[in-house]
């Protein structure tokens, strides 16, 4: 695909305020991969080099405490470098109150681990990571399969398999580092996030409405059908919709049960109402909270990101932990500050420490699986 110098810049520029959709991570993803690399160098005229040049040296002698930071982006090229860093010494200029950490998204290719188990209705258990693309099973009117793309499609036959009132439920369970997609037999799609689990009827049939239970992390694309609402049970909170797109964040250690909607409407425990871009926090008291969020960085897990739009540490590190299997233990006296991070989930526990102590605000110890946090 051919793109210019301006849209290539403009799409990097989506990226460091995370305003960026799904087409734009396909857009740069297909360049950065077509393109040889001696061709990666939309050629940048003396006045962009200048003001590069001039912006690095600013941003080296900036109390980073006081004004915010820029980690350069890693590139897969010179070019690449170049042309990214100039789209975040642009985000530098409007985020200074922020500690801004971004990576280009193509730099290294994301390969999102899809594993997780499926619990049938009697308990058996079959991993899906290792399960062959095809038909797995049949139960209660529906065909199990995985399909080329790794998820999981339920599909109805039209036979009963069973009694008409009897319900058989299947679970899906992702492990640490993993995720994975289903396909419900009403057409419904959900992601399920890591360390989630979500336990849903193998067909809707003979209900009043579409039920599921989820603990953990998981995005809805629910399919229309205004005779069925679609409901998602948690610990916490009930949500009920028709047909809408949603994210859903609910793990059972976390205080709070967060909804997200990114398209049509929801209605949170039978009282609060979102529209699109905004976030429901329920606690655990019962009292619910209402915000406009930046919903692309709330679903970035999806797409195979972390991505933290003006977060604590104290945010962070649970997110980081739960997907690398990792404990944490803060020291005392850390900084308040917000971050600002996009980096892709496919690299390791390390490299994304070392990202985060190049503010220079936090750094890192580890001993076995336990991870310290101090002040840098």
């Amino acid at each position: 695909m051919m793109i210019s110098h301006d849209e290539l810049l403009e799409i990097i520029d989506r990226i460091a305020n995370g305003t960026a959709s799904d087409h734009d991570l396909k857009i740069y993803n297909d360049w950065c991969n077509a393109v040889q690399p001696e061709q990666q160098a939309p050629a940048l005229s003396p006045a962009e080099e200048k003001q590069l040049e001039m912006l690095r040296v600013i941003h080296e002698r900036i109390n980073p405490v006081k004004r915010g930071s820029v980690v350069k982006w890693v590139s897969i090229a010179a070019s690449i470098l170049l042309v990214c860093s100039l789209s975040a010494a642009w985000y530098y200029q409007r985020a200074a109150t922020h500690h801004i950490l971004k990576e280009a998204v193509a730099v290294h290719q994301v390969t999102n681990p899809n594993g997780a188990v499926l619990v049938l209705a009697d308990g058996s258990k079959v991993e899906l990571g290792a399960q062959q693309t095809g038909k797995i099973g049949q139960q209660s009117g529906a065909d199990i399969s995985k399909s080329s793309d790794s998820s999981l499609v339920y599909v109805f036959n039209g036979k009963s398999g069973g009694s008409s009132n009897e319900i058989q439920y299947n679970s899906l369970v992702t492990g640490k580092g993993q995720q994975f997609q289903v396909q419900l037999p009403d057409g419904t799609r959900v992601w399920v996030n890591t360390g989630s689990s979500l336990k849903f009827p193998v067909s809707f049939n003979h209900q009043s409405q579409r039920q599921v239970t989820l603990n953990g992390e998981a995005y809805f694309e629910v399919a229309r059908d205004a005779s069925k609402p679609f409901v998602v049970i948690t610990n916490q909170q009930k949500v009920t919709v028709l047909g809408t797109h949603f994210n859903v964040d609910n793990y059972q250690e976390d205080t709070d049960s967060k909804t997200t909607l990114l398209e049509g409407a929801v209605r949170i425990n039978n009282q609060l109402d979102l529209q699109p871009g905004e976030q429901a926090t329920v606690q655990h008291s019962g009292k619910i909270d209402k915000k406009t969020v930046n919903t692309a960085s709330v679903i970035a897990w999806k797409s195979g990101y972390f991505s933290f739009d003006g977060e604590s540490i104290y945010d962070i590190m649970p997110k980081l932990c739960r997907w690398y299997n990792m404990e944490v233990v803060y020291a005392n006296d850390l900084p308040v500050d917000k971050f600002e991070i996009s980096i892709s989930r496919s690299r390791s526990m390390a490299d994304v420490l070392d990202f985060l102590q190049r503010t220079k605000l936090v750094k890192f110890t580890t001993n076995g699986r336990v991870i310290t946090v101090s002040r840098y």
